[in-house]
């Protein structure tokens, strides 16, 4: 009897639908726009889990955008991309300080799906 209740309940455990937040993959694109939208009406001011952040954008001398996005209150890490699309180059430092950062663990999906709803 006691073997089928614990068969039981792992089947239940193992069918039951997870809870759990969004990956990282499907944050992506909103946390792009988000920070596009901040970047485009502050100046390269934008503000990231309560914490104030630079990114700043530059056209080298081969006509492609170079950008870096850093928060020094949050942490020390610094997001680098290039591109040759302003924009674009945008969601490469995304990818680039999003990945670092939730490796070091300074920040996790869930706060960050919470930012993007707040």
């Amino acid at each position: 009897m006691q073997g089928r209740v614990l068969i039981g309940l792992v089947t239940v455990l193992l069918l039951a639908p997870q809870c759990h937040g969004k990956d990282w993959d499907e944050l992506v694109p909103d946390v792009v726009k988000k920070l596009e939208r901040m970047w485009q009406q502050g100046k390269g001011e934008v503000n990231l889990l309560g914490h104030p952040c630079i990114l700043e954008v530059h056209l080298d001398d081969h006509k492609r955008h170079q950008a870096t996005f850093t928060c020094p209150t949050l942490s020390d890490i610094q997001g680098r991309a290039t591109s040759r699309n302003k924009f674009g180059v945008i969601q490469g430092i995304v990818h680039d300080y999003f990945k670092k950062a939730i490796k070091k663990e300074v920040i996790t999906e869930v706060k960050v799906d919470h930012w993007l709803t707040s």
